[in-house]
C-alpha cells in the first residue's frame, strides 16, 4: 500500500471516502460483480483504484469514484466465507 503516488486524504473527488474502513485480504461485495477480497489500492494512469480479486485470480479495479458499488461483506460469525464469484458470471 505504500505506493508512491498514491493519495491517501480522505474525503473529496478521487480521495478515499471517510468510511473507508477495508483492510487488505478482507471479503468483500462488490455490488454487481459480486464477492471478492479486497487486495489494496493501487494507481494507474493517474487514477487511484480499490484492487479487488476474484475467483481464479481474476482482478478488478475499482476507480475511488465507484467506491459505493464495494462493501464489508457481513456474514454470520463462525462460518467459512462465501466462495468467491468469477468475473464471467456474476
Amino acid at each position: 500500500m505504500g505506493r508512491p503516488g498514491l493519495r491517501r486524504e480522505r474525503g473529496g473527488p478521487g480521495r478515499l471516502p471517510e468510511s473507508f474502513d477495508l483492510k487488505e485480504g478482507e471479503v468483500v461485495v462488490h455490488e454487481r460483480a459480486g464477492i471478492a477480497i479486497y487486495r489494496g489500492l493501487a494507481t494507474m494512469h493517474d487514477a487511484d483504484l480499490l484492487v479487488l480479486e476474484f475467483s481464479g485470480h481474476d482482478r478488478l479495479y475499482v476507480p475511488l469514484a465507484d467506491f459505493s458499488l464495494v462493501q464489508k461483506y457481513l456474514g454470520p460469525a463462525g462460518v467459512h466465507p462465501p466462495r468467491l464469484s468469477t468475473l464471467d458470471t456474476a
